[in-house]
């Protein structure tokens, strides 16, 4: 019997000051924005070793995201500002295992929104 369970293909929650909603291509500009600020992969540093995203890389990245999502092993979401309806993020989970209720889970934000609220409720 498979443990893992299929996700939904689209999500989409609704934060006060975010919404949170699974990989889209059209995302992936944004999300290559997050990855290429010098402040926000500064504190990321001890977790990438890709100092420079390309377009190709980023769509690498959510690709196999996306993959995992469909697969029931992770579940990630773009991070849009409601107020600007600006890409400022991702956050997910991975390594999704039901059975055992664990799962890692991992937020990115860019540096312009830390300090915001924009992770709160």
């Amino acid at each position: 019997m498979n443990n893992r369970t299929s996700i939904p293909p689209q999500l989409t929650l609704m934060g006060s000051k975010t919404l949170l909603r699974t990989y889209l291509p059209e995302d992936y500009a944004g999300l290559g924005d997050v990855l290429n600020d010098q402040q926000t992969m500064e504190a990321l540093r001890p977790y990438f070793q890709q100092t420079h995203w390309t377009p190709e890389l980023v769509k690498q990245r959510y690709g196999k995201f996306i993959s995992e999502q469909y697969s029931g092993r992770g579940l990630g979401f773009t991070v849009i500002t409601r107020s600007d309806n600006r890409v400022v993020g991702d956050c997910g989970f991975k390594n999704i295992s039901l059975p055992e209720k664990q799962a890692e889970f991992g937020l990115i934000l860019h540096a312009s929104v830390w300090g915001t609220g924009v992770a709160k409720k």
